[in-house]
């Protein structure tokens, strides 16, 4: 089964795991109903407003399509939406993994127990 890989290595999200990439479809689908096998920009707010996510500002949606627009083009494929949800999938996942970026930057690791804090091993 093949994994996306995340920088640190891991590997939370499958990306040829079936209800993953055929939920993913189903979000793609509802942003391209002409299913031309592409979306733009209007496409993906109007697929939006139709999966009830009405809080989303027209600014939002070009913040979200120009991180999906990868080459500038102005159309993005069903795979370059994919792959970028899978990614964004394992940076949420990445969080819950007591690593986050932030945490790290600002210095909030977990701290170690030297070895006369550590219980002893079971004997």
């Amino acid at each position: 089964m093949a994994h996306a890989r995340t920088s640190s290595g891991s590997c939370p999200v499958s990306q040829s795991e079936p209800y993953g990439r055929n939920a993913l479809k189903l979000l793609f689908n509802a942003c391209d109903p002409k299913q031309t096998g592409a979306i733009t920009k209007a496409n993906l707010l109007e697929g939006c407003r139709r999966l009830k996510l009405e809080d989303l500002t027209e600014s939002d949606a070009d913040a979200l399509f120009a991180e999906l627009d990868v080459d500038g083009g102005g159309n993005v494929s069903f795979d370059a939406f994919a792959e970028r949800f899978i990614a964004w999938s394992q940076q949420a996942l990445e969080c819950f993994d007591g690593t986050s970026e932030r945490d790290e930057a600002s210095g909030n690791q977990d701290m170690d127990l030297d070895s006369s804090q550590q219980p002893p091993p079971n004997e």
